[in-house]
């Protein structure tokens, strides 16, 4: 067995609660503390369904190691209050953050819904189609709907995509993007785009860019649309016609609580952040204190949005490549600041759900954060090669298991019943 086991016999415990003997089984003990078999079954269970295992008695054995693993990592953690250390504080704010936007999100995004066969149909033919687009285009809410109510008016689409692009091909041809198939455009262009007839012009929708007007030239079937394919994909058809739902529903609202929030920007103090963020030579200091944004009676100044901006990924913090993305950042933010304030207030950090699974990302980063201070963790940049790694983790993880007095219910993991 990989765990070395200080002392293996049958535990009897009898627990002083009106519950049934069954819930009661105590299938090991880590000197003071006690995994229960109702959670151990749970969180095996989740083990074999990410591992795509089946139960038998290795597999449990494998399982209720790796939790005497962690629970003595957490031990350790504890006595030497690395819970406290101000990097996993911050780490903890942001997963119990993230738990509260997935709650958040659940009651108001991902409502179920059933798509009708219609909805289902069309997605089966969008993706068998391959369409042929142009678009106006304006970062400007105002600027766009005037684009609009220009072309409506007889002015030329040509001579309009001529003053609206700055990129020359663009503004040359009319604004014509070519051809694309379904999935390779930004979702809210795409469901409009293909929703179009040939010629049909949309109304100004809101893209992940900034707005558009499209224009469906011409479309093609890649092929036929057979019904027995159709019926061998309805399935996934029906998952993905979900999922675009809860995009847009997300979308709809972030844009309807940004309204209701009176955001209001300073441009010139926009621009001058973003000009200084690109820049390594200037300092940010002396605008520290400049109002950025207000809403709801509320100001962001550049310290403030700064501090806000910091906690986004690499990868969000790498398409902030003009003004514009930055602003559109800061709008995240503010949403998402307001998200959670309603979801605080709603109490659903409150639950036993909510509690649960926040206890079980927080042991899990705890772990992972005690081996990386430890250096028995690997990365792909790490030159520490995966053998020693192995020979760190099991040295210390057997200096642990020496401290500790570790009890095992042989019977009870041999038999219960999953």
């Amino acid at each position: 067995m990989r765990v070395k086991i200080i002392c293996i016999f049958i535990l009897a415990i009898i627990l002083n609660f009106s519950c049934s003997k069954k819930n009661q089984i105590q299938i090991a003990q880590i000197d003071d503390h006690g995994i229960f078999l109702t959670t151990f079954k749970v969180r095996y269970q989740d083990f074999l369904n990410n591992q795509i295992q089946d139960d038998n008695l290795m597999n449990r054995y494998l399982f209720l190691n790796n939790v005497i693993d962690e629970t003595l990592f957490l031990k350790y953690a504890h006595e030497l209050s690395i819970n406290n250390d101000e990097e996993y504080l911050k780490k903890k704010e942001d997963i119990e953050n993230q738990l509260l936007l997935n709650e958040y999100f659940n009651k108001k995004v991902n409502i179920d819904f059933n798509p009708t066969d219609s909805e289902i149909r069309n997605l089966y033919k969008w993706q068998n189609t391959t369409i042929h687009v142009r678009h106006l285009f304006s970062r400007n809410k105002t600027k766009i709907y005037e684009l609009y109510k220009r072309l409506n008016a007889g002015k030329k689409w040509k001579d309009l995509a001529y003053e609206c692009f700055q990129d020359s091909i663009l503004k040359n041809n009319g604004g014509d993007l070519g051809w694309y198939k379904y999935g390779e455009l930004d979702t809210r262009f795409e469901m409009k785009a293909f929703a179009l007839k040939p010629g049909e012009i949309s109304e100004p929708i809101k893209t992940k860019d900034g707005y558009s007007i499209i224009q469906l030239i011409e479309s093609e079937l890649d092929g036929f649309l057979i019904e027995d394919e159709y019926q061998l994909r309805k399935n996934k058809l029906i998952d993905l016609a979900k999922n675009i739902r809860q995009k847009k529903n997300l979308i709809d609202l972030t844009e309807k609580t940004l309204q209701s929030m009176n955001v209001n920007f300073d441009e010139k103090v926009l621009d001058n952040l973003y000009q200084l963020l690109q820049s390594k030579q200037k300092s940010i200091e002396p605008f520290y204190s400049d109002r950025l944004v207000s809403f709801n009676n509320k100001n962001w100044n550049v310290f403030q949005s700064i501090e806000k901006l910091s906690d986004l990924s690499s990868r969000q913090l790498s398409r902030i490549d003009s003004p514009y993305y930055l602003k559109e950042a800061l709008l995240g933010l503010i949403a998402r600041e307001s998200f959670l304030n309603d979801s605080k207030k709603a109490n659903l950090h409150k639950s036993k759900l909510f509690s649960d699974q926040l206890d079980k990302h927080l042991n899990q980063y705890l772990v992972s954060y005690v081996m990386k201070k430890l250096e028995i963790t690997s990365s792909k940049d790490s030159l520490i090669s995966q053998e020693k790694i192995r020979e760190r983790y099991f040295s210390f993880r057997n200096q642990l298991a020496l401290k500790s007095n570790i009890l095992i219910d042989s019977v009870a993991i041999k038999t219960f019943i999953m």
